[in-house]
């Protein structure tokens, strides 16, 4: 009786630890709030969004309008996409950037690109 007891506590610890790990892989996923997510840029508001693939994107609004409403991965390259909020944030603002210098909407960034942001490719 006593292994039997034993073995069922073990069994209910190994299952809580394993559920907190699955729950702290990424913790911005779990704190995002798309009321409170949006941050403004040379007059743009940059609203983020949770696709249903778990990546983040993003809408570009400019007077509460949507200019460009993002696709899933801005990042063709990456099967994951873009997975934090500060990365999102960064192509949302380079894209930005490339708009006021050609006047068109970029809806890719370029791997060397990326790499100049400093976003993690997982």
């Amino acid at each position: 009786m006593k292994v039997v007891f034993l073995f069922i506590m073990l069994q209910m610890a190994v299952g809580t630890a394993s559920a907190q790990k699955l729950n702290s892989i990424n913790p911005q996923k779990s704190t995002f709030n798309p009321l409170l997510d949006k941050k403004e840029y040379k007059g743009y508001v940059i609203r983020l969004k949770i696709s249903g693939q778990s990546q983040f994107g993003f809408d570009i609004l400019k007077q509460r309008s949507p200019l460009i409403i993002q696709f899933q991965n801005p990042l063709a390259f990456s099967s994951k996409g873009v997975q934090n909020k500060e990365d999102a944030y960064k192509v949302a603002q380079w894209i930005i950037t490339e708009y006021e210098k050609t006047g068109h909407w970029e809806h890719t960034v370029p791997p060397h690109v990326v790499k100049q942001l400093g976003i993690e490719l997982n």
